[in-house]
């Protein structure tokens, strides 16, 4: 229980190092959290992550710590941190990789809107990347989970027609509908949770 204890501790001060700008200290705790086995390493692996992905250290190139960051979010991936793949998928998807960005956010789809509308972003780019599903059927399993652009596409495909006459006219339903919640989404953690 002492161990635990420790590294829950060790663990919220790299947090509050990291807040107060203190980045190398903070880096050196998250990494020896890492090493050791136990509850902290897939959330130390995270930040890692986050903190090489974000510039540091500025000594290394870009490419060099994009590597870093993708090895620590894989790593914190297969230690059942599920935040992990979505930055995973984010960072590929930053960088071209299309199909390795696909596969993450396809992963996470079912039980994550953000990562269902992705899916479903990439298959507009790539259709031929795939073909066990439609960037249609994505964009409708973000919008029943209340992604916004989600349901902004799907509107805006009835709009043009794509569904048929009838389906012009639900368009026009479902995009008056959407107005208000879009109009709504006041916080910004909100916006940035479905975006």
């Amino acid at each position: 229980m002492k161990n635990k204890t420790d590294r829950l501790h060790r663990y919220k001060e790299a947090k509050t190092l990291l807040n107060e700008g203190r980045v190398e200290e903070a880096v050196a705790i998250y990494a020896s959290l890492y090493e050791e086995e136990g509850e902290a390493r897939a959330e130390s692996a995270y930040s890692l992550a986050i903190i090489h992905e974000t510039g540091f250290p500025k000594e290394l190139s870009e490419s060099n710590r994009q590597k870093l960051a993708e090895m620590y979010y894989q790593a914190a991936f297969e230690l059942n941190y599920e935040p992990a793949m979505l930055r995973l998928a984010s960072l590929y998807y930053r960088q071209g990789r299309f199909a390795d960005a696909y596969a993450r956010y396809a992963h996470l789809a079912r039980h994550n809107p953000s990562a269902a509308y992705w899916a479903a972003r990439i298959l507009d780019k790539m259709p031929r990347l795939v073909n066990e599903k439609s960037s249609q059927d994505y964009y409708h399993l973000a919008a029943n989970m209340g992604h916004v652009y989600a349901r902004k596409h799907i509107a805006i495909q009835y709009l043009k027609g794509s569904f048929g006459f009838f389906g012009v006219l639900k368009g026009v339903a479902l995009y008056i509908k959407l107005l208000p919640v879009v109009w709504s989404t006041v916080s910004e953690e909100d916006k940035n949770k479905y975006t």
